[in-house]
């Protein structure tokens, strides 16, 4: 949604994702807690989560970007809330407008919120196997984000392939750098 430009109205984005869930779609991120300033489309989280007919076993994701964004999720009854940073410092400043430890910090701040919700928590890492600016991305900065999620809570990690620079032998030695450091 937060592509298009002009406003999905709340009650459509609902439609869209009522029709998924009957569909049998079990579990998606579904909105994202984000400022309506820097995003409009998504200016209408809270709404949107409302409209939402819930159904036992169907998990609904809201991406979580700050304190605020966990608060106005926690009060929508996400069932997770996810985070996401760049493993390349290039990407993160150009995406987030912060750099890698300052997304970090973010995280670190909010967690605690999920935590009192009683909230599960998943941390994604965005080019985690390969960046358009720098190219090659540092395992060092994957194990980093991975610690730092994991020291917050997160039980839940993803690996993005963000701009389709993933290659077999480059998954392989990411997941097996992951798995060696956290077993779990």
């Amino acid at each position: 949604f937060q592509s298009e430009k002009e406003f999905i109205p709340s009650e459509i984005k609902a439609e869209l994702i009522n029709a998924l869930i009957a569909a049998g779609v079990q579990s998606f991120e579904a909105t994202s807690f984000v400022s309506p300033r820097a995003v409009p489309q998504m200016a209408d989280a809270s709404e949107v989560m409302a409209l939402i007919e819930r159904r036992p076993g169907v998990r609904l994701t809201g991406l979580v970007p700050n304190a605020r964004g966990a608060e106005r999720a926690a009060a929508a009854k996400v069932d997770m809330m996810a985070c996401f940073v760049s493993a390349s410092e290039t990407h993160c400043q150009t995406n987030l407008n912060k750099s890698i430890a300052a997304a970090l910090a973010d995280f670190a701040e909010f967690a605690p919120i999920a935590r009192k919700y009683g909230i599960p928590l998943r941390g994604a890492v965005a080019t985690a196997f390969g960046c358009p600016f720098e190219g090659e991305v540092s395992i060092d900065n994957v194990l980093k984000i991975i610690a730092a999620y994991t020291e917050g809570g997160a039980r839940h990690i993803t690996l993005g392939d963000t701009t389709g620079m993933a290659t077999p032998p480059v998954v392989t030695r990411t997941v097996e750098a992951i798995r060696a450091r956290f077993p779990d």
